[in-house]
């Protein structure tokens, strides 16, 4: 296989490195961002929050848009709006920019950029290779989410923690440099996006992930009545669906396949990782 091949698996990794490190990293400079942004424990706990809840709630909309758009440019433009959000973090003066660049505008690009290295690794590589690649990739990320506590904790003990994010902006750099290299999957037809099921399923994965966030819901009734929200929510997104596909037009998800016991049990599986 050529270099240039396994130049997409590096460029993927590389994406996904930055996307995992972002919030493990900043975890262990939460009392270094109290003081520089003179705000509250709570307002940063509340960004990082945030920054979950934005990407698990466009998503799907996100990995829908490389259908619409084509792949690379899905992509790329999901690498600058995450490249704008890093730098307007790395330079923010008070919570509200922070939030903006790191809550806002990161968790939107990463939830184009993610749906789209899954895609270049299951459409660039086939058989033993595309296993290998997938061992990597998600070892990248797991090692991301590792290592990220201690690097926000070397920044903010030696240097700052606005390091971070400037880490990441150079890093992005690399990324923009060798984007020439990943192959453009372009939609062969026309597609319109579902802008009422995207509201949809956004809203009810954005209950949904919050009150996993806030955890204990069991004995908590405002939390469980978030997650009994969110779980309403999305069947109706469901019946929505279904019901565009049946009048012949363009749905977000095709929820047949949920139908596919192999690919329900993985994704069960998968929440428990």
């Amino acid at each position: 296989m050529s270099h240039l091949k396994w130049g997409i698996l590096a460029i993927t990794s590389a994406a996904l490195f930055i996307m995992f490190i972002d919030t493990t990293m900043m975890n262990v400079s939460i009392s270094a961002l109290v003081k520089d942004l003179d705000t509250t424990v709570t307002g940063v706990q509340g960004a990082v929050t945030l920054y979950n809840l934005v990407m698990a709630a466009s998503m799907l909309t996100g990995a829908k848009l490389a259908d619409i758009w084509g792949t690379k440019k899905v992509f790329f433009r999901g690498l600058v709006i995450y490249t704008i959000g890093t730098l307007m973090a790395a330079f923010a003066p008070n919570l509200p920019v922070l939030i903006l660049g790191w809550s806002i505008l990161e968790g939107i690009g990463a939830s184009m950029m993610t749906p789209a290295t899954v895609t270049y690794i299951t459409k660039g590589y086939t058989g033993k290779d595309r296993a290998f690649a997938f061992g990597v990739w998600g070892g990248v990320g797991g090692a991301a989410a590792a290592f990220g506590p201690i690097m926000g904790g070397f920044f903010t003990t030696y240097f700052t923690w606005r390091l971070g994010f400037f880490m990441e902006a150079f890093i992005a750099a690399g990324i923009f440099a060798y984007m020439k290299i990943l192959p453009d999957y372009r939609p062969d037809k026309k597609i319109e996006l579902d802008l009422a099921g995207a509201f949809l399923v956004g809203i009810g994965l954005f209950f949904l992930t919050l009150s996993v966030l806030i955890m204990d819901p069991l004995s908590n009734s405002p939390v469980l009545s978030l997650m009994v929200l969110g779980l309403f929510v999305l069947v109706v997104f469901w019946r929505y669906e279904a019901k565009r596909r049946e009048l012949g037009k363009d749905v977000l998800i095709t929820v047949d396949i949920f139908r596919s016991r192999a690919f329900t049990l993985a994704n069960i599986v998968s929440l428990f990782f």
